[in-house]
């Protein structure tokens, strides 16, 4: 095994360590400083927030992942205007989905509004993600470092 697979191997593992040990540490002490009601409010409002997300990254990670591994050996020139007819497609699902968001928020029968448009960070910082691109260039190291 090459040294860069096995140092992307050991990134990848602790970035998932990590994934699965956080929420077994910050659960019981958000439940208790939250109380079972707020956190039952905050449960709501972001697997709403989440659905919203999810159509606004629809495939575009596996695409995206997929297409910079096949062009990052072609030249800066290719690989900089394949990212950037990505993102753009990115950027303007988020602005649809974001728009759409809030019309849910004004439009709907939202009963906790101030905590949902809260949720409105977790959909705009997921617009300007760009994990998958560090993933198609096999930079484990910066994944790691930019997402813990």
């Amino acid at each position: 095994m090459s040294n860069k697979i096995s140092k992307n191997l050991a990134y990848n593992m602790g970035y998932q360590l990590i994934g699965i040990a956080a929420p077994l540490i910050t659960s019981p002490y958000l439940s208790r400083i939250l109380g079972a009601e707020n956190l039952g409010i905050h449960s709501f409002t972001m697997s709403v927030a989440l659905y919203f997300m999810m159509f606004m990254l629809l495939g575009i990670a596996n695409y995206g992942n997929r297409t910079i591994a096949t062009v990052k050996r072609e030249g800066k020139d290719i690989l900089s205007k394949t990212f950037w007819s990505i993102y753009s497609i990115q950027l303007i699902m988020s602005i649809l989905v974001t728009i759409a968001y809030l019309a849910y928020l004004y439009l709907g029968a939202v009963h906790y509004k101030v905590i949902a448009i809260l949720q409105l960070f977790l959909l705009l910082s997921n617009a300007v993600d760009i994990t998958w691109f560090f993933y198609g260039l096999e930079n484990f190291k910066q994944i790691v470092f930019r997402n813990t």
